[in-house]
């Protein structure tokens, strides 16, 4: 489960028992020493968790044994501030070829090496973009396909942008609105890989190769809360939202 809501992003396991047990047989616990918030990712006997330090004035991502629970590397940077729902970490670490990636709620964007932690590169999304931090913080998972990573800065010129996936360099960004809550998914429909997501006000589709926005959906009740990930249904998209109700289109 190396991603939100599993690699296909869709929540479906095709590895769950028959039956749980009455109750948990629990092999090990760990503490932390923040609230947390983001998801859990896990992939070749390891764990990723993000913590917040005592004070909350720094992020901190672990790197945990699965089988022991014991703590193989953590990585630690200033990350100071207040928003609503305490300033944790909110996006599920996302694990690929050997690199973990982690955004943090004030726009931090590391990557790192699986087996070490070691820092390979990171940007600052809000300050490198000119981007508005959101009230509840950044909280999309970034996206990778292929050889990008997609992010959702939400700053006027770069409501979406596409890094290289290895050295952090960006191969495109796209006008727009500011971001929403929701993270992004990877679609094929009617033969048009896409990248799927919310900004602000809108449900979208994005072209990955340049970051061209293909289609447009506007909901008839304003102000709402994208925060829900959508799900593609075959040829259709399922989307939920507070305010607007469950859709298919």
């Amino acid at each position: 489960w190396c991603d939100w809501r599993g690699p296909r992003r869709d929540a479906i396991s095709n590895c769950l028992p028959d039956k749980l047990d009455a109750k948990p047989r629990v092999a090990w616990t760990q503490k932390t020493t923040g609230p947390g918030l983001s998801g859990l990712s896990v992939a070749d006997g390891r764990v990723i968790v993000a913590d917040k330090s005592a004070d909350g004035k720094s992020d901190i991502w672990r790197c945990l044994d699965a089988n022991t629970g014991k703590e193989l590397w953590q990585l630690k940077y200033s990350a100071r501030g207040q928003m609503p729902y305490t300033n944790s970490p909110r996006a599920t670490p996302v694990i690929s070829d050997g690199r973990v990636y982690l955004l943090g709620a004030f726009g931090h964007l590391h990557c790192v090496a699986f087996d070490s932690g070691e820092i390979l590169w990171r940007k600052q999304l809000i300050d490198r973009f000119g981007a508005k931090r959101p009230m509840w913080g950044m909280t999309g998972t970034p996206l990778i396909i292929d050889d990008k990573l997609i992010a959702n800065p939400g700053a006027p010129k770069a409501s979406l942008v596409a890094l290289d996936r290895i050295s952090g360099e960006v191969i495109w960004k796209t006008p727009g609105l500011k971001a929403a809550y929701g993270s992004f998914i990877y679609a094929d429909i009617h033969g048009r890989r896409q990248v799927v997501g919310y900004d602000e006000k809108s449900l979208g589709g994005w072209d990955i190769d340049s970051g061209r926005r293909l289609w447009t959906v506007i909901p008839p009740r304003k102000r709402d809360y994208n925060v829900p990930t959508p799900i593609v249904v075959g040829e259709r998209l399922l989307v939920a939202t507070e305010n607007n109700s469950t859709r298919l289109y």
